[in-house]
Order: C-alpha cells, then sequence, then structure tokens
C-alpha cells in the first residue's frame, strides 16, 4: 500500500498546486498508514502537513482542517 501511497502523492504533487487539498488527503493517508504500521514519527511529519495544507486552503475554523485529524 505504501507504494501506492507514495506515488498518488507524486503525481499530486506535480499536478496540483501546492496548498491542494487532494495533496493534503495523500500526505493523511500515508500518516495513517505509517501509523498504523508503527512509524508514528513519519506519520507525524506528514500529518503536520496535511494540517498546513488544509488550513491555509480551508482556513482553521472549517471542517475540513480539523477533519484530517
Amino acid at each position: 500500500a505504501e507504494d501506492y501511497y507514495q506515488k498518488a502523492l507524486s503525481i499530486r504533487k506535480w499536478y496540483l498546486d501546492g496548498k491542494h487539498p487532494d495533496l493534503a488527503k495523500s500526505y493523511s493517508n500515508l500518516a495513517r498508514l505509517y501509523f498504523l504500521t508503527g512509524n508514528t514519527k513519519i506519520a507525524e511529519g506528514h500529518i503536520r502537513q496535511a494540517m498546513i495544507i488544509n488550513e491555509s486552503y480551508y482556513g482553521n475554523n472549517h471542517p475540513s482542517s480539523a477533519r484530517i485529524l
């Protein structure tokens, strides 16, 4: 699964603006995978990136910004 999530992230980085919420979804998917496999440090970095993207796109008070957690 990791290979596919990484590939999706690479494709989205290539085609989308760096602040697009679909890019945040890719980071979130990878974070969930890493968390479930015990790689919490890597997961934390990915979830932080997803949060930064969503907050810049939607704002701090939007449900999508909180949903990423």
